[in-house]
C-alpha cells in the first residue's frame, strides 16, 4: 500500500509511483494493475464502433484528473471480453466528445 500526498498547484500525482503502468494514447489493456493516464489524449478517433481503451482484465484505470478526448465516435472506455467485469475500475477521468464513455459488456 502507498499513500500519495496531494499538494495544491502541485503536478498531477501518480496513484502509486513506481507501481502503474503509463497510457499515453489508445490501448487494449491485458494486464491486471493500476493503469494511469500521463497526459490528456486529445482528439483520439478509436474509429467506428471502437474504444480508446479496452479493458480485459480486472484493471483499475486512473485518470489523475485528466480528459479522454474523442472525436464525436466509439467508446472511450470498453470493459470487456471477462466472465464478469468485477474488479475493473476507472476514477478521476473526465470523457469527452464520445459516443459513450463506458460500455461494459461480459463474454
Amino acid at each position: 500500500m502507498c499513500f500519495v500526498p496531494v499538494v495544491p498547484g502541485a503536478a498531477k500525482p501518480a496513484i502509486c509511483p513506481g507501481q502503474a503502468t503509463p497510457i499515453t494514447g489508445c490501448r487494449v489493456i491485458h494486464q491486471p494493475g493500476t493503469h494511469v493516464l500521463k497526459r490528456d489524449p486529445r482528439n483520439v478517433d478509436p474509429g467506428a464502433g471502437g474504444s480508446c481503451i479496452d479493458v480485459r482484465t480486472a484493471a483499475t484505470i486512473g485518470g489523475r484528473g485528466y480528459a479522454l478526448d474523442g472525436v464525436g465516435t466509439g467508446t472511450g472506455i470498453s470493459i470487456s471480453g471477462m466472465d464478469t467485469p468485477d474488479g475493473s475500475v476507472v476514477r478521476n477521468l473526465a470523457l469527452t466528445d464520445r459516443e459513450s464513455g463506458i460500455g461494459i459488456t461480459s463474454a
